[in-house]
C-alpha cells in the first residue's frame, strides 16, 4: 500500500512503471507514476506467483493445517515491512509492536520447522516454529516471521551458547562461508520453556547479523555481537529484549558487543538503533555492555535506545589486556533509574560522541527527563 523506500541486495519488489501522457495544460510534459502490488495482511510467505518452486531443504512439512508456511525462496521475495514498529523509538517498543504479535501470529500458531538446523546459503525461512539451536554459519540466510523456541533439555549453557548463531568467531577462525550476511526479522526468540540452569549462559543471537523488530525473552542474554569476524555488519534495530534469566555465576546482559574490526572492510557497520534493552534482574553487568575483549571495537553507534539495566544501563569497558575500542558514540538514548546508574566508562578513551542522552520520563515529550552526562 506504499512505495518501497529501501532495497535489499537488488531485490525485485514487483513495481510496474506506467507511463502516461498528462493531458492537463499546467504540466504538458509526460509524467511517470509507479503502481505497486501492495503487500497484503502480513503472512508467513508474501511472494509473487512467479516465484520458482522452492528446492532448498529449509521447508517445513507440517502434519496439520498451518496458519503459516515455511519456504525457501529466492532473494527477490517480498520482505517484511515492519509497519507496526515504523518510526518508533526504543522507549516506545513493547511485545505487541515487535516480533510476531503485530503480524497476528504466535509461537504456537506456527507449524514446526522440519528443515536443516544448519541451512544452506540462500535459504529463506519464514513462518515456522524452530525447536532447536539454529546454526547460520553458511551465511546469506533470512529468517522472518518465525519463532525460535528451544525445548527443555536443549542446553546451550556455555560460553559460546546461543539459540541462533552464525559462528563467525575470530579474525582467522570459523569464517562464515558466504560474503552475504544473515538477516533475522519480525520473529520471536522464546526460551521460557527451558530451565534457567540450561539456558542462563546463552544468548538469543551470537555473531554478526542484521536483527530487526525481534522479541527476545527467557534466555540468559539477548543480542551478543561477538566473534563478529571481518566481513559483515552487526546491526540491531527495534528489537525488544526482556525477561532474561540468570543461574549460578552466569553473567547476563540484554546486549553485548565484544569485537568489531574494520581492518578488511572499512565500510561495515555496527549499531544499536531504537531498541529496548531490559535486564533489571539477575546477575547483570549492564543493559548494553561494550567491552573490547580479545579483539578491537573500531566503530559503534548506540542511538535511540531505551536501556534498563540492573547493573549499569550502559557500560563501556577496555580491559587492561585484550583489544581496544574507538569511535564509540552514544546519541539520544533513554535510561531507566535502575541499578548502579545510567552509564559508566572503565578504561580506554571514553565516548567519542555523547549527546542528547536523558533519563526516561514517560510524562515528558519524547520521554526526555533529566540530562545524563557521560561518566
Amino acid at each position: 500500500s506504499q512505495f518501497p523506500d529501501e532495497v535489499y541486495q537488488a531485490s525485485n519488489y514487483w513495481i510496474d512503471p506506467v507511463f502516461a501522457a498528462n493531458t492537463t495544460t499546467t504540466q504538458p510534459t509526460a509524467s511517470a507514476t509507479a503502481t505497486s502490488k501492495p503487500e497484503t495482511t502480513p503472512s508467513a510467505t508474501a511472494q509473487p506467483s512467479a516465484t520458482p518452486t522452492p528446492t532448498d531443504s529449509a521447508v517445513a512439512t507440517p502434519t496439520t493445517k498451518p496458519t503459516a508456511t515455511a519456504t525457501t525462496v529466492p532473494s527477490s521475495s517480498t520482505p517484511s515491512d515492519g509497519s507496526a514498529a515504523a518510526g518508533l523509538m526504543g522507549w516506545e517498543l513493547d511485545a505487541q509492536n515487535v516480533g510476531l504479535a503485530p503480524l497476528g501470529l504466535s509461537c504456537y500458531s506456527l507449524p514446526l520447522y522440519t528443515g536443516s538446523l544448519t541451512p544452506a546459503a540462500g535459504a529463506r525461512i519464514s513462518g515456522v516454529r524452530i525447536v532447536g539451536h539454529l546454526d547460520l554459519r553458511n551465511g546469506d540466510i533470512v529468517v522472518e516471521r518465525s519463532c525460535i523456541q528451544p525445548a527443555a533439555g536443549a542446553s546451550a549453557n556455555n560460553s559460546t551458547g546461543a539459540l541462533v548463531s552464525n559462528f563467525v568467531c575470530g579474525r582467522d577462525s570459523c569464517p562464515v562461508i558466504s560474503d552475504k550476511s544473515v538477516i533475522i526479522r519480525d520473529s520471536e526468540f522464546d526460551a521460557t520453556g527451558v530451565p534457567a540452569s540450561q539456558i542462563a549462559a546463552a544468548c538469543a543471537f551470537r555473531g554478526a547479523a542484521t536483527l530487526q523488530r525481534n522479541y527476545m525473552h527467557g534466555m540468559g542474554s539477548g543480542i551478543c555481537f561477538y566473534g563478529t569476524g571481518m566481513k559483515h555488519d552487526a546491526i540491531a534495530e527495534q528489537n525488544f529484549v526482556t525477561n532474561l534469566r540468570s543461574y549460578g555465576e552466569s553473567h547476563n546482559e540484554a546486549a553485548t558487543v565484544r569485537d568489531f574490526m574494520l581492518d578488511e572492510n572499512p565500510n561495515r557497520i555496527a549499531r544499536f538503533t531504537n531498541n529496548r534493552l531490559d535486564i533489571a534482574e539477575g546477575n547483570v553487568t549492564a543493559g548494553l555492555f561494550i567491552q573490547s575483549t580479545g579483539e578491537d571495537i573500531d566503530s559503534l553507534v548506540v542511538e535511540g535506545n531505551l536501556i534498563e539495566g540492573g547493573g549499569y544501563n550502559l557500560f563501556l569497558n577496555q580491559p587492561s589486556s585484550g583489544g581496544k575500542y574507538s569511535n564509540v558514540r552514544a546519541i539520544n538514548n533513554r535510561f531507566r533509574s535502575t541499578g548502579w546508574g545510567p552509564s559508566a566508562v572503565q578504561g580506554g578513551p571514553g565516548w567519542s560522541v555523547w549527546t542528547n542522552n536523558y533519563r526516561y520520563d514517560s510524562s515528558k515529550v519524547n520521554a526526555q527527563g533529566a540530562v545524563v552526562t557521560a561518566n
